[in-house]
């Protein structure tokens, strides 16, 4: 199951999407982010956010942006109406003011 998370610097919950490869998602990430691979979204496997509703806020991001971007087209296309490329990690980060990295030796968050 997936959980709208409240960020400090939102005033409504949100799912924030890491799109980055196995091996990046593992040498570090957000804490609490979803993980799902532009390969997988590209290829429709949406997993349990294919089960949320449409209209929950999505907020993607990669370690750039690139990957992002082309994330949040599949996602719009798949009918999500309000998904947002947030960049790379550090535009995440923003976004999602008070958020905390996790990595392969620190990871609290259980992903």
């Amino acid at each position: 199951m997936i959980y709208l998370r409240p960020y400090p610097s939102i005033t409504k919950r949100m799912v924030l999407i890491d799109v980055r490869t196995k091996e990046e998602f593992d040498a570090g990430h957000i804490e609490g982010v979803i993980h799902l691979p532009i390969a997988d979204i590209e290829l429709g496997e949406l997993g349990a956010v294919g089960e949320l509703s449409r209209d929950v806020p999505l907020r993607v991001h990669c370690m750039a942006g690139g990957r992002a971007g082309r994330a949040a087209k599949t996602l719009r296309d798949a009918g999500f109406t309000d998904v947002e490329n947030v960049g790379g990690v550090a535009g995440a980060m923003t976004a999602c003011d008070g958020a905390k990295l996790c990595d392969s030796t620190s990871c609290t968050c259980g992903n």
